[in-house]
């Protein structure tokens, strides 16, 4: 009788943690998001960082601006590359995210395309000596 009556009892707590497993598998399942990241004229952005906020997972963009990436619905992609502002998304439940990256706002780049020089700790360098070093 004891016997019988630990089977049952063992039987229902391993239904219950079966059952408990797989909701939580439900809700926490990962998927694949697949898009593209270009600037504002619509030219592919090659090289750019699509990562998961809060985490080490990431992506590197193709030569085509496009990425793949595995998510779960709760998080955020956050989308950088150098001298771009960085945006971020909730995943939700898309499966394409295409994104626009902005160019960083900075007061200062009118003035420093009106300078003669370009300052360094060290050394000015003249737009004519800067030039005539790449040419």
């Amino acid at each position: 009788m004891k016997t019988k009556t630990f089977i049952r009892k063992a039987t229902m707590l391993f239904t219950l943690l079966l059952g408990i497993s797989l909701i939580t598998m439900a809700v926490d399942q990962q998927f694949k998001v697949t898009g593209k990241v270009t600037n504002a004229q619509g030219e592919p952005i090659a090289g750019a960082t699509v990562k998961i906020k809060g985490t080490n997972t990431g992506a590197i963009t193709d030569a085509e601006g496009n990425y793949t990436i595995y998510v779960t619905s709760k998080n955020v992609l956050e989308f950088s590359f150098i001298g771009m502002q960085t945006q971020k998304v909730q995943v939700k439940n898309q499966t394409v995210i295409n994104v626009i990256l902005q160019g960083e706002i900075s007061k200062k780049s009118p003035q420093l395309q009106n300078q003669q020089t370009i300052p360094n700790t060290t050394l000015n360098y003249t737009k004519e000596q800067i030039i005539k070093s790449i040419i």
